[in-house]
């Protein structure tokens, strides 16, 4: 179980984990090269999958992913997150340690949102709220972010809703692009 490592990690890692409840081991494969203690001659690469599990209380039926960890950044491969017949995926999701920028490329999702938002955090959550998609929208994405604060975020998104309301909205069906750029929200192509 991943969370046996808990203590021996770093705060950051622990801080992640500490979210997450998985009832079974998850089934990894890889190997290992240079010094634990020195990150900057480490390599590590792995295969993984997992069965049932949850983060921040959200259930996930299954997740898998290939691993690298090098130059001071974590890249997912290939990844794949499904809540029962729902699921993303990513092309490349990278963590810089050093800069705590996270870039996300060719992300695609049919998950709710909302299990997304609470997945990522309360603030995020609360921020999402307000609109209501009634069935999960058709989103695509690519961008990138500073983890710990918004001013140099870019994020860019094609969204396809069914059935979504906001405010005095209701919409039938909807698509429209969304650039998140530092503190604002640029939508354009709106089609409902």
């Amino acid at each position: 179980n991943p969370l046996a490592l808990v203590p021996v990690l770093g705060r950051g890692a622990r801080d992640f984990l500490k979210f997450a409840a998985i009832p079974s081991p998850p089934a990894v494969a890889g190997f290992f090269q240079g010094n634990w203690t020195n990150l900057d001659n480490t390599t590590a690469s792995a295969r993984g999958s997992i069965g049932n599990f949850s983060y921040r209380a959200e259930a996930f039926t299954a997740g898998s992913a290939a691993i690298v960890v090098t130059n001071h950044t974590l890249h997912l491969f290939d990844a794949r997150l499904a809540r029962d017949e729902r699921y993303g995926t990513a092309g490349l999701i990278a963590l810089n340690f050093d800069t705590q920028r996270l870039y996300l490329s060719n992300i695609f999702s049919i998950l709710p949102p909302m299990a997304v938002t609470r997945m990522i955090g309360p603030q995020t959550a609360k921020a999402v709220e307000p609109y209501r998609f009634i069935d999960p929208p058709t989103i695509r994405l690519n961008g990138s972010l500073d983890v710990r604060e918004s001013e140099t975020t870019d994020m860019h998104f094609e969204i396809i809703t069914e059935r979504f309301n906001w405010s005095k909205f209701n919409v039938a069906r909807s698509t429209s692009s969304v650039h998140w750029v530092t503190n604002t929200l640029l939508i354009t192509n709106i089609n409902a």
